[in-house]
């Protein structure tokens, strides 16, 4: 407990939120004018999902993923863990390797 509390301090959210939210937000919205002005539909979902990597990137790892404004391997392998394990932990039956 004494190791995170700090981390939820008034002080240090304010600073994450303008330093990390606000800034991974604005980068969100620019990627979505230039949808806008081209009449391109969004796929919504991957669009947070970028934004959401780039603010757990920088909050939690202090690494800006850039996830987006910039493809990158890194991006793609982590895109591929995240949906393994959300596969594993969804399935209702167990995940097992067989040979075959």
């Amino acid at each position: 407990r004494r190791a995170v509390v700090p981390s939820l301090h008034k002080r240090f959210l304010s600073v994450m939120v303008d330093k990390v939210f606000c800034k991974c937000a604005e980068r969100l919205v620019e990627k979505l004018e230039t949808y806008a002005l081209s009449g391109e539909p969004v796929n919504m979902e991957a669009r947070f999902s970028q934004m959401t990597l780039d603010v757990i990137g920088l909050s939690l790892f202090n690494y800006n993923f850039d996830s987006l404004t910039s493809d990158s391997p890194v991006i793609d392998a982590v895109y591929t863990a995240l949906k393994e394990a959300e596969a594993r932990s969804t399935d209702l039956l167990p995940y097992w390797q067989v040979g075959l």
